[in-house]
Order: C-alpha cells, then structure tokens, then sequence
C-alpha cells in the first residue's frame, strides 16, 4: 500500500482511510501533496477490490485551508497567462480526481475547508462535517472556484450547495 509523508493511506476493514497530513500548516495543499494524492488515488483504482468504500480527512484540526499560499504566490511570476492558467489546471486534476476512483468518497470533515479544500471536500461523493466545522471560499469571485464549477450543476449539486462556491461566505456545516 503506498504511503506519503503529506498524505497517507490506511486500511480500516473494507474501508480505505485518507488523511492529508500537514496539520501545522491546516492541510494546505501543495505540489507534493497532489502527487502524493494521485499516487493514492491511482492504487485504489487499482486495487478497488479490496475496499467498499474510501473515507477522506485532514489531519489535526482543519480538513483543508485550501492552496498553500507561498506556491500561490509564486505563480504570479510566471509572466505568460495561459501557461500559468495550465499549472493551476494540472494542480486541481490532481486533487479533483478523486472523483474517478470508482468507489463512494466521503469527506470527514472535521473543520476548516476553505477555497480549494472546499472544492476537494465537494469532489467527493458524501461530506460529514463536524458541527464546528466552517466551509467557504477564500476570495469572491475568484475563478474557475478550483474546479467545483465542473461538477456545481451536477443533480447533487443544486440549490444551497452550489452557494458555498458562488458568494464568497463562510458557513458552519449545521
């Protein structure tokens, strides 16, 4: 079974269990993390055999704060649009699929998911979020919301749901 430092993988029974695992830094995500992600995801892909279902989390007290802000901020060096706009595609394919695992994905969510932690928590299948968990987006009108608008108009995600990626508020999960 494949293990990262950022990221790890455990077996419960039938039950696969994620955790991103930065908790110093409330799970950001970084490069490292995505490919730690992908490799994951690829070997439960692999192996869907073995499990009935995948459980997703965050180490520690957030289950995503979102980007790392440091490699955000380094992407604003790259002089030429369309390049930077590939990297940031490249960087969310990783984390968004999760959603081509064939298996339910659900996503503890034990607290913070802001911005594109949000739209991770989002790509899965079913969240349970604590009751002191707060999810949003980090900056209105910032586009394309790290993914969630490919899948926002999907019959799962209507009304209410859709909200938390289109006004900029931070809701608690009640």
């Amino acid at each position: 079974m494949p293990c990262a430092e950022l990221v790890t993988l455990e077996r419960v029974g039938r039950v696969a269990k994620i955790t991103l695992n930065m908790p110093d830094e409330m799970n950001a995500m970084t490069l490292p993390m995505a490919d730690a992600l992908l490799r994951i995801g690829s070997f439960l892909v692999a192996d869907r055999t073995q499990c009935g279902a995948v459980v997703v989390t965050g180490a520690g007290s957030s289950f995503s704060a979102g980007h790392d802000l440091a490699w955000l901020r380094s992407c604003q060096t790259y002089a030429n649009v369309v390049e930077k706009a590939q990297i940031m595609r490249e960087f969310y394919d990783k984390f968004l699929r999760v959603r081509q695992i064939p298996l339910p994905i659900i996503a503890a969510i034990n607290g913070s998911a802001i911005g594109a932690g949000l739209c991770f928590a989002m790509a899965c299948d079913v969240r349970v979020a604590a009751k002191t968990a707060k999810a949003g987006m980090a900056w209105p009108g910032h586009s394309p919301r790290h993914g969630c608008h490919s899948f926002c108009g999907e019959g799962r995600w209507r009304g209410d749901s859709c909200a938390l990626v289109t006004d900029g508020r931070h809701y608690l999960w009640c």
